[in-house]
């Protein structure tokens, strides 16, 4: 649902808006960088980065307990819950024991929100981070100002390790709604002067505009480019087959969608740099960031990492459902918190000297691409279900080029006003030329291999042109 400051943004014009832009960032910036907090946490970080095997696994366990005796003293979800299981976390013997606690739910928290909020934190200072996840299911995450700070140490620490920082002349192509979905001409992009930053929109990508979105990326010139690699993938693409030039940033870093091995060395040869990839979640359980050597590690000190009931294979490689506890947001602390995605887990040593496990595979995030009538390709789509309300799960169905079916799960709340606010925010991202459907259904089905899948599309694209890959 777009907020009141949304839905004004959208509606200012666009000479203005780089201003209202610009704002927004400061009031960002200053959430999440104190300078003070920022260069204590970074150094602390810092410290921990080439533990050995022993030294990280003892950290990890101690932050675990800490994290364990903190949530039964100030959040009364787990009060309870550790009441009626006769649990002590001072204790229970880790990691071994945390398998006594039981896996959390979505469905949970949404039916308990006020519950999983500590007692020691001023709930009128809080922010809400607003989630969707991989099953179109909204979620609201209330976070402090410390833990946010937190948070982004380290992200800026996976930045240094790919060769920026704060500051640096950045692009950004993600999910948010630049302008309204009807708009033909450029400008696509705003410019938040505070934080060097040019937002690009993702959704008006198409062989009409990319000549203007290259065109713009080229005089801005920049130092770093932060995207969903599908939108980096189609205008590489079209470059590429029009042999147009491409900025040469020192890094691209991507996210939010899985990126293979392919595409990545398509983008890392189309834009001459590396590619970095991380991999999270708004509910703060989980951060992990490619090394120098291209592996995505995860960071053992912000969460604890299970893959409850998975085998080793022959290589040593645990596949399975991630559940995670986070170390990080106090505010709001999950605990075994099953995140949705499948993934492949990995201890072998890494040649960048980091011993934290090794995300090989992420399953989880494998969407179809929606195709526009005209040309416009869009990746990511659970951006759309942030905010709304009444929604256990929604999938997205192609079924034409022109035809797209939204299957909805409802949910307590679930109403005319939620049908029509989803309707909308779809609306606002493909545009007019796209009938939206919206049936309510009692379950989704999942895959033989019993997966969600967000976006499916029931037909074949065409195929590229020769040399470049497929979609």
């Amino acid at each position: 649902m777009a907020t009141l400051t949304e839905r004004i943004f959208r509606a200012t014009p666009s000479p203005f808006k780089d201003a209202l832009c610009s704002l927004y960032g400061w009031r960002l910036h200053r959430s999440r960088y104190g300078r003070r907090e920022r260069d204590a946490f970074l150094d602390e970080l810092r410290r921990e980065e080439f533990l050995n095997v022993q030294d990280a696994a003892r950290l990890s366990i101690e932050r675990l307990r800490a994290t364990l005796v903190r949530v039964c003293a100030e959040v009364p979800y787990y009060r309870e819950l550790f009441a009626n299981l006769k649990i002590d976390p001072a204790h229970l013997p880790l990691p071994e024991g945390l398998e006594q606690i039981p896996i959390l739910e979505k469905a949970t928290i949404r039916e308990r929100p006020k519950d999983f909020i500590s007692e020691a934190v001023n709930r009128q200072s809080l922010e809400t981070r607003e989630t969707s996840g991989t099953t179109g299911s909204p979620m609201p995450v209330r976070v402090d100002k410390a833990s946010l700070r937190r948070n982004y140490a380290y992200y800026n620490l996976f930045r240094a390790r790919a060769g920026t920082a704060v500051g640096r002349r950045r692009a950004t192509f993600n999910g948010r709604v630049i302008c309204s979905a009807a708009r033909r001409r450029p400008p696509f992009w705003v410019r938040d002067w505070t934080e060097n930053n040019l937002l690009f929109s993702v959704y008006h990508i198409s062989p009409a505009t990319a000549d203007a979105y290259l065109e713009r990326l080229r005089r801005f010139a920049p130092q770093e480019i932060h995207a969903y690699p599908s939108a980096l993938l189609t205008l590489a693409r079209h470059a590429r087959a029009g042999g147009q030039a491409l900025p040469h940033p020192e890094c691209l870093i991507v996210s939010a969608e899985s990126l293979g091995a392919d595409d990545r060395a398509f983008l890392s040869e189309a834009f001459a740099c590396p590619v970095f990839n991380q991999y999270g979640n708004a509910e703060m359980t989980l951060f992990a960031g490619d090394c120098t050597e291209g592996r995505l590690h995860v960071e053992t000190g912000y969460s604890f990492v299970e893959i409850p009931g998975a085998l080793p294979d022959a290589q040593g490689r645990l596949t399975g459902d991630i559940v995670t506890t986070g170390f990080v947001n106090r505010a709001m602390p999950l605990i075994r918190y099953r995140m949705g995605d499948t993934v492949t887990l990995t201890s072998d040593p890494c040649p960048c000297g980091r011993v934290t496990p090794v995300l090989q595979e992420v399953a989880g995030r494998t969407d179809d691409l929606l195709i526009l009538p005209d040309g416009r390709q869009i990746g990511r789509m659970d951006p759309v279900f942030k905010g709304l309300i009444g929604l256990d799960e929604v999938q997205i169905i192609q079924e034409s080029i022109q035809r797209v079916r939204l299957d909805v799960v409802p949910a307590a709340g679930y109403g005319p006003r939620s049908e029509k606010e989803l309707h909308r925010a779809v609306a606002d991202r493909l545009g007019a030329g796209v009938e939206i459907i919206i049936r309510q259904v009692e379950n989704i089905p999942r895959t033989a291999g019993g997966k969600f899948r967000a976006v499916i599309r029931l037909f074949t694209p065409p195929d590229p042109p020769a040399g470049l890959p497929p979609l």
